[in-house]
């Protein structure tokens, strides 16, 4: 019964996981796009924040195979740039804190 329970809470860490993956890197796409295309000036604090989150992100998205079970400083890294990406919008960009996940999907990578 513990194995099925544990399986059940894996299953599900696994998939929000996935998604913090796909937000952050939604999100650095975003400011991407504002950075090159909006031409829209960008902090260097912020962007060398938005660096390390990309990086970190990506670093973590690579090592995963399907089923691969996330472990514990996996899922404190990607909470930790997530958070950093929802301080930037609510803080430095001003937006409004609750319109950050339907903003920034978990569901769908979404390319430059």
């Amino acid at each position: 019964m513990f194995k099925w329970l544990r399986g059940k809470i894996n299953k599900k860490i696994n998939h929000e996981m996935n998604g913090c993956i796909i937000q952050n890197l939604n999100f650095v796409s975003h400011i991407r796009e504002e950075q090159y295309l909006i031409k829209r000036e960008i902090d260097l604090d912020i962007l060398n924040i938005v660096s390390v989150v990309e990086e970190k992100t990506k670093q973590i998205q690579l090592q995963k195979q399907d089923g691969d079970n996330f472990n514990p400083i996996e899922n404190d890294t990607l909470l930790e740039m997530n958070k950093y990406c929802r301080n930037i919008w609510t803080n430095y960009f001003k937006c409004n804190a609750l319109r950050f996940d339907k903003e920034f999907s978990t569901e769908k990578l979404k390319s430059l």
